[in-house]
């Protein structure tokens, strides 16, 4: 998200952004995740979801063209208020991964964004084991209450801790492992 933030802070106000994330995740096509868990754990635990567009391999992606259109939307900028460099943002076509969106989107107000922003957390795990899948191409998850701020180290951790929950094959395999896991603070919230 290196130059994302600052280039949105660029169109909207600092405390527009928050807003308008939450404007621009809430209108995006969601699509079910089929989880690999759904069978194994309790009901009560959110559906896995996903929105934006893939490239095999790859996060769920928008093009950071289209939110920096839909914030000068947002922000209520027509073209006479366009500055160059506003217009040159119009076009860019790399990609923001959709996971960070909502995640950002959900925080409660303006300081939470900013400890976000601020913090050497910069990797998103996901705690259902919903990410970026080579192997399979699945879909990833972009349900801001399966992820988490933290370390890559930790993101590396719970990929292999995901890989371990994959081998069980009934409830109380499911249940005996992730009670193990658990015992590690690091992977707190794994599932």
């Amino acid at each position: 998200m290196d130059d994302f933030i600052p280039q949105l802070a660029s169109i909207l106000d600092e405390e527009q952004i928050l807003p308008f994330l939450q404007h621009f995740t809430a209108t995006m096509r969601r699509h079910p995740v089929a989880c690999r868990h759904d069978h194994l754990r309790p009901a009560a635990v959110d559906t896995c979801f996903s929105a934006g567009t893939t490239d095999l391999g790859k996060a769920m992606a928008v093009r950071k063209s289209t939110v920096y259109r839909a914030a000068f939307e947002f922000a209520k900028l027509g073209p006479t208020v366009l500055t160059e460099d506003h217009k040159k943002l119009a076009g860019v076509s790399t990609k923001v991964r959709v996971h960070h969106l909502f995640k950002l989107a959900a925080c409660a107000n303006t300081d939470d964004l900013r400890a976000v922003l601020e913090s050497n957390e910069t990797s998103l795990l996901h705690l259902c084991g919903h990410g970026i899948c080579t192997v399979t191409r699945r879909l990833a998850c972009v349900n801001p209450q399966h992820t988490v701020w933290g370390t890559q180290d930790t993101n590396v951790r719970h990929t292999h801790a995901h890989s371990v929950l994959e081998l069980a094959t009934t409830p109380a395999e499911y249940n005996t492992v992730l009670t193990m896991i658990g015992r590690n603070p690091a992977f707190h919230g794994v599932f």
